[in-house]
């Protein structure tokens, strides 16, 4: 059953590639920018939400588009991503600039806006789906949770995370949240502050970090 519905999605996919200029696009360069692993985490990433947006009500080809844009920049060097950067007038945090692969959600939603005028809540899906952010639309939860819980995935949470998405969304998004926050921590690595923001915003506190 897993398979044949796994195969029944991938039918899906293409399909609409096949009818989306921009999506056959966004595939052809990810085949060129990224690693062959890469490509496998953003097919099963485009598979999954595409499912839960036919589950939960989201716009099937927007969740398609999100997701096969979502990671195109992720294999790029440092250098060439603070490039980018600096191209589309982003202006990195610190972390970003110490760390500048986190800065390839918001490298690729520029990319995406400039070069097929996409904007609006398929731009704040691929601009937030590293660090997530408070108060996100549907499709942008959607694409977090596909991008933790998609098939490929190998750690013990993305299989939870991928079941308890099809029937509640809201809180498989919170567990992302949650373990990237985790994560962080037992690496001892520093937190995004909008990963915090969206925690907090989350469990229904304040919706800031500071004052």
């Amino acid at each position: 059953m897993k398979s044949a519905n796994a195969g029944f999605l991938r039918e899906v996919g293409i399909i609409m590639r096949r009818n989306s200029p921009v999506a056959e696009d966004l595939v052809k360069k990810a085949r060129s920018l990224c690693t062959a692993s890469r490509l496998e985490h953003i097919m099963g990433v485009e598979r999954l939400a595409v499912e839960l947006s036919r589950l939960h009500g989201e716009d099937e080809e927007k969740a398609s588009l999100a997701a096969l844009g979502h990671d195109i920049f992720r294999d790029l060097p440092g250098g060439e991503l603070l490039r980018l950067a600096a191209l589309y007038d982003l202006e990195p945090c610190a972390l970003e600039l110490k760390q500048p692969v986190l800065l390839h959600g918001k490298v690729a939603a520029s990319h995406i806006r400039v070069e097929y005028g996409i904007d609006g809540d398929i731009f704040e899906s691929i601009y937030w789906h590293v660090s997530g952010y408070r108060s996100l639309s549907r499709l942008a939860k959607i694409l977090m949770v596909a991008d933790m819980g998609e098939e490929t995935r190998q750690f013990t949470q993305a299989d939870e995370i991928r079941k308890l998405a099809k029937g509640d969304l809201e809180k498989s998004f919170l567990n992302v949240i949650r373990l990237k926050i985790q994560w962080s921590l037992n690496s001892e690595k520093c937190l995004l502050p909008e990963t915090v923001l969206a925690w907090n915003y989350c469990i229904g506190g304040a919706d800031y970090v500071s004052d």
